[in-house]
This record gives structure tokens, C-alpha cells and sequence, in this order.
């Protein structure tokens, strides 16, 4: 049995998460993507993590222009309230819903994203004819 506690565990991901958002800033990356696809990212813990990133003094591109999220919708309607621009979403058909795990659906962070006040790069019209037209038999 582990005798390390939650918040230890906390703390080294969040260092380990640092340094591998650096790390790929400092080699030009363009887009750094951070995924919680588990969906066990504690909010503080994410604001955090965030909040530190924009922070970074790195060549090039802020980090604001290059942080993106893969997580749950909550995790990035947190995200998009810090400034986060970027996310990666799931199609989710009916029928494969359960396989895509806690990742926000394309169609509900959209929404999200929009109600927040948020530009969206996607015809959101458009999604909801594609997802009509996969739904029908």
C-alpha cells in the first residue's frame, strides 16, 4: 500500500505536467494539448495548472495562443474562463457514446463555448445536420 496521500500525488503530476508543457514550448511546439481523458482532474488543480502555464516565458507564441483542452465539458467551461482557445471534442454517435468516455461532446461544447461568449471556428448548424444525418437509420 502507497503511504503517499492524494495531495502528494497532486503535486508531482502537476510538476511532471509543467515541465512536459515547457519542455514542448521550448522545442516550438504550436499546440500543446492537455488531456484529462480520465476525467479525475480536480478543478483547483487544473486552474492551477493553467493559471502557471500562461505564466511561462517561452519563445515564440504565447502560451495562451498554444494551451488546448481534451477533458470533461465542466473541466472546459473552466478552461474557457481562464482563456483557453483551443479543445479537442468527441463526435459522439448514439450508438458509440459509451466508448468515448468523459471527453465533452462536440455539439454540448459548442454550446458551452457560446454561451460564453466564445468564437467558435465551427458552423454549429452544420454539426447538428451531420449528427441528424448519422442518427438516422
Amino acid at each position: 500500500e502507497s503511504t503517499r496521500g492524494e495531495d502528494e500525488d497532486d503535486n508531482m503530476n502537476h510538476a511532471m505536467a509543467t515541465d512536459a508543457i515547457l519542455n514542448l514550448a521550448d522545442y516550438g511546439a504550436n499546440l500543446i494539448v492537455i488531456s484529462d481523458c480520465k476525467a479525475k482532474a480536480h478543478e483547483d488543480s487544473l486552474r492551477e495548472l493553467l493559471e502557471e502555464a500562461f505564466y511561462m516565458d517561452v519563445a515564440g507564441d504565447t502560451m495562451l495562443e498554444r494551451l488546448g483542452l481534451r477533458a470533461s465539458l465542466q473541466s472546459c467551461r473552466i478552461a474557457a474562463k481562464l482563456g483557453v482557445q483551443h479543445f479537442d471534442a468527441c463526435l459522439r454517435a448514439p450508438a458509440f457514446a459509451h466508448l468515448q468516455g468523459p471527453i465533452a461532446d462536440t455539439r454540448e461544447l459548442i454550446e458551452m463555448l457560446e454561451a460564453e461568449g466564445k468564437e467558435c471556428s465551427v458552423d454549429s448548424k452544420g454539426l447538428h445536420a451531420f449528427y441528424s444525418a448519422m442518427s438516422k437509420p
